[in-house]
């Protein structure tokens, strides 16, 4: 395998087995072997979840990736996972993409037929993706920025929750940008009785009907739940935003 080291990359041709069991080869080699990237082209169907460890550049090059990705799910502060680079470069994924405790995980250029989903995330970047279900920003996630993205919907919500509370990390969703998007169904953004949101910018968003709802109908929390809303700048029907729940300290335009 010192070609592989030489070459600067792995495929998962260059081991064997299902489809499953070489792609997970692949970025388990690229890993262990600090070679850190694998290049995906053709078209593969995994039939389990595949793992990228991390500090892993992935690049889906050709093909068509039928597989669910998710990266180590480590409910300790101390083992974050980071960082992560997945690129589109003319491949798509058909599956979803799961971020937990993670760090620093940027997505570029993707063409997901499926959702995206961070929990208790920080300091992503995700750009010109393409994602035909919804884009999920959940509690604990923060500082990141989303832009000139297509996406089925959008969802901030501290309700996204796998059960495991990452200590040391705050429940409460901060330091959120979407802009430059078109988001079909629109942005929802739902906070819930023991955590909120806070500094989170919605602008030059595109959508069908209502572009940006606050809060659920018939729920009424605190207004300090949802602190320090920016929402302008939206392009969508006779309602580009409807706000259920108040508001402490907002910009809507």
């Amino acid at each position: 395998m010192d070609k592989l080291v030489l070459r600067g990359y792995v495929t998962p041709e260059d081991f064997t087995g299902t489809d499953a069991e070489k792609l997970q080869s692949a970025l388990d080699y690229a890993a262990k072997a600090d070679i850190r990237k694998v290049v995906v082209s053709g078209d593969y169907a995994a039939d389990q979840v595949l793992t990228i460890p991390a500090q892993t550049h992935l690049v889906l090059e050709s093909g068509v990736l039928q597989a669910d990705l998710q990266c180590e799910k480590i409910s300790n502060y101390a083992f974050e996972q980071t960082p992560f680079c997945i690129q589109g470069k003319g491949g798509k994924l058909v599956g979803s993409l799961y971020f937990y405790n993670s760090r620093r995980a940027i997505l570029e250029d993707l063409d997901v037929d499926g959702k995206v989903t961070f929990e208790y995330s920080r300091e992503m970047r995700m750009e010109r993706c393409k994602v035909s279900g919804q884009v999920q920003v959940g509690q604990g996630c923060a500082n990141a920025i989303f832009q000139d993205l297509e996406a089925g919907s959008f969802l901030i919500s501290n309700k996204i929750f796998c059960g495991d509370i990452v200590p040391a990390k705050e429940p409460d969703i901060k330091n959120i940008v979407l802009r430059r998007s078109t988001i079909s169904d629109g942005v929802f953004m739902i906070a819930e009785a023991e955590s909120g949101m806070f500094n989170i910018q919605v602008d030059s968003i595109k959508a069908n009907q209502t572009a940006v709802t606050i809060g659920e109908a018939g729920v009424q929390l605190p207004a300090q739940r949802y602190f320090n809303l920016t929402v302008a700048d939206l392009e969508a029907g006779n309602t580009p935003v409807v706000a259920y729940n108040e508001v402490k300290h907002a910009y809507i335009r």
